[in-house]
């Protein structure tokens, strides 16, 4: 018998033992709360992966780089809490094209011209969520339009105030990043 569980965004396959010939056979490997089966008798691996993210540092032009959009969560994991809009690379989407839909999804603006900024580690086996985040810095245009469905609250704020925040994920590092790099020039 096989199990389909959701879990903040993967796909768990469970396995019943009992159902394969080759039961003894099975190893479990734990690795940063993520496990691993394999059976011999199928040829099969069945894993977890760590997913591919997007997050959008938004400033609202070219000349207010110290001025940032961020979004309130309104769902699970950091419910209630600060972040960047960003999400989920969908299949066959590049890094560019989630950063923009994810955007334009969250908050109703363009994200224009999005710059890569570096890449990022989110690790937290505790809401079984592991993600790469490709965090990209670019300017937002249009207006502003609240989507409450992912999303309670949007609010630019100067970036000395964001890094005083709780924020979601590691979007604190982004950030810190971020600043580093515009002072730096």
């Amino acid at each position: 018998m096989i199990k389909a569980r959701m879990y903040a965004g993967f796909l768990s396959v469970v396995v019943e033992i009992e159902q394969f010939p080759c039961a003894a056979s099975i190893f479990f490997f734990r690795r940063l709360a993520l496990i691993q089966r394999t059976c011999p008798a199928f040829h099969n691996l069945i894993y977890r992966m760590a997913k591919a993210t997007v997050a959008a540092i938004i400033t609202p032009d070219d000349d207010k780089r110290d001025t940032i959009l961020l979004t309130k969560r309104s769902v699970p994991p950091f419910k209630g809490q600060w972040c960047l809009p960003g999400g989920h690379i969908d299949e066959y989407e590049t890094a560019e094209e989630a950063v923009v839909r994810e955007v334009e999804e969250e908050t109703g603006l363009l994200f224009s011209d999005p710059v890569f900024l570096h890449f990022f580690n989110e690790v937290f086996p505790e809401h079984h969520f592991h993600a790469v985040a490709l965090a990209f810095s670019g300017r937002g245009i249009g207006s502003i339009e609240l989507k409450p469905d992912e999303v309670e609250e949007i609010a630019w704020f100067p970036l000395d105030e964001a890094l005083t925040l709780p924020l979601a994920f590691n979007h604190l590092q982004i950030i810190r990043t971020y600043y580093s790099k515009i002072l730096c020039g």
